[in-house]
């Protein structure tokens, strides 16, 4: 497994120099600070901050919109040229602009406009595919990068020219190191295993996913609930843990899957319970903390699933949703021993605590939990 550097726009943007050609032909370097090919293509993707999200990849109706496009250019040019007008161009989705020291808002437009006549929806990668000849949607965007890039190098240093070959390997590099951070996370989760941030994976055998979130889960509940051992037993069990479905796309988040039996109080718990752990955890351990609870979404499990979905025992009756005991008999609650007697301190008044505890003036954090 090889090292992930979670922090690769500062070696990209700080410590990297591209190579340039003035008048004379001497080779000049461009100043280091947030002004390389890199930080320009973050800046026209709307990236935002070090622990920013990527775009999501193009989907396949947006590859084929363009392969159509440009298969429509080439055909009016050689075939017909007579014909001066240009095929229709696509729904164009700009990404919000964003303060940056170097790059303005004429870069944008100027970069948007170019992406749009040649057949783009947005600004982004098929971020699987590092490498330019596996994808034309990913070296077309490269250069057309990496010119207004060039562009606004020869704008604001005044340079004669630009290598543009230089900033397209800079560009890859920094696609590859993505690639491998992306596909690291997901394999990490998948076996449970922390996502560590510059350090190499560890040999052991992964705990599995179920159980190493129950385990987190239970000691932030003992933590803050040290009174109530009712309460805490709850989330000992990995049945209590809801399973998560992987998108295609490697920069979308796993979409939670609540179980059915599951009550919405006991699942806004758990929620809060993974917000409290990322606040109780050292600095330098959010961000990993961050990447392996964060969620794109959630949906209801579907009819087939629930069949093979288990069901912890044990629980308090408000940890269950009223239409999963509506659907089972008494006796079923009976061997599945649910304690129907209400307890002084129940879900609802956990979360309130814990809502009370986890709130701040303006929240940044991750949007969605497992």
């Amino acid at each position: 497994m090889p090292l992930v550097n979670l922090q690769d726009e500062r070696s990209s943007s700080e410590t990297s120099e591209v190579l340039f050609y003035g008048n004379t032909g001497a080779l000049a370097t461009l100043s280091s600070g947030h002004d390389s090919v890199v930080d320009f293509a973050k800046y026209m993707m709307g990236c935002r901050g070090e622990n920013y999200r990527l775009p999501g990849e193009p989907t396949t109706e947006e590859l084929r919109e363009r392969e159509k496009h440009t298969t429509e250019i080439r055909f009016i040019g050689p075939q017909l040229p007579h014909v001066t007008f240009p095929p229709a161009l696509p729904n164009y989705l700009e990404s919000g602009l964003l303060l940056h020291p170097k790059f303005n808002l004429e870069d944008k437009k100027r970069c948007d406009l170019e992406f749009r006549s040649k057949g783009f929806t947005r600004i982004t990668f098929e971020w699987k595919k590092p490498n330019w000849t596996e994808s034309d949607w990913n070296s077309c965007t490269a250069d057309i990068l990496c010119d207004n890039w060039g562009i606004w190098v020869l704008n604001e240093h005044k340079l004669a020219s630009v290598s543009t070959s230089e900033a397209k390997e800079q560009l890859r590099a920094w696609l590859v190191n993505k690639n491998i951070e992306c596909n690291y996370i997901r394999n990490q989760m998948k076996h449970g295993q922390d996502i560590q941030v510059e350090a190499l994976p560890s040999n052991q055998d992964g705990i599995k996913y179920r159980q190493k979130m129950a385990d987190s889960r239970f000691r932030t509940a003992s933590l803050i609930f040290p009174s109530y051992p009712h309460l805490t037993r709850l989330f000992k069990d990995p049945d209590t843990v809801s399973d998560y479905e992987e998108s295609d796309d490697i920069t979308i988040p796993p979409t939670r899957i609540i179980p059915s039996w599951r009550s919405e109080v006991l699942d806004s718990v758990t929620r809060k319970l993974d917000l409290a752990t990322l606040h109780l955890a050292e600095d330098d351990s959010k961000l990993a903390i961050e990447k392996w609870l964060l969620r794109g979404g959630k949906r209801n499990m579907m009819h087939e699933e629930k069949r093979y979905s288990p069901v912890p025992s044990g629980l308090a009756i408000d940890a269950y949703h009223p239409s999963f005991l509506d659907q089972t008999s008494i006796l079923q609650h009976h061997s599945m021993k649910i304690s129907k007697k209400h307890p002084d301190f129940n879900l609802a008044d956990a979360l309130e605590h814990l809502d009370k505890i986890t709130r701040m003036a303006s929240t940044s954090g991750p949007g969605e939990y497992v």
